[in-house]
């Protein structure tokens, strides 16, 4: 079972995204900016939810890169929500905002692109594929 937890509610207009701003014209080959690293680890989320209410999850990423992460929910975060992110191992905390939302059996995997780029010290620790104790209910 996940770990989710549902808080209070946001102030008005938190995580929302206006249909239109940000899309590119790129094909899908041409749109990535940076080489993705393997990196299977805990990565801590947290967006609003439809009825407003704050949710939280721990859950696993599946690869990193400069710009951005894929991570794995077994709940889906609706396209273009902003979710902040923090994965203590990489010492990496920020805001991100879904740009891709796919099903794969269970779950949702999930493409966020980073509101600032990561620092090249959490990128150099990643120069080999890593991997952190995921806890079963992650996985």
């Amino acid at each position: 079972m996940p770990h989710i937890v549902l808080c209070v509610k946001a102030s008005p207009g938190f995580g929302r995204y206006e249909e239109g701003a940000g899309r590119s014209i790129l094909s899908q080959k041409d749109s990535r900016r940076y080489r993705r690293i393997p990196y299977v680890g805990v990565v801590r989320v947290g967006w609003e939810d439809a009825q407003g209410y704050m949710k939280y999850a721990q859950t696993k990423c599946v690869d990193i890169s400069a710009g951005g992460l894929r991570i794995e929910l077994p709940e889906p975060i609706p396209m273009g929500s902003y979710v902040t992110v923090r994965a203590d191992r990489i010492n990496m905390a920020g805001r991100a905002m879904v740009r891709y939302k796919a099903r794969h059996g269970a779950k949702f995997i999930h493409g966020l692109e980073l509101s600032q780029r990561l620092r090249e010290q959490a990128l150099a620790a990643l120069g080999e594929p890593v991997r952190d104790d995921v806890p079963a209910s992650v996985s």
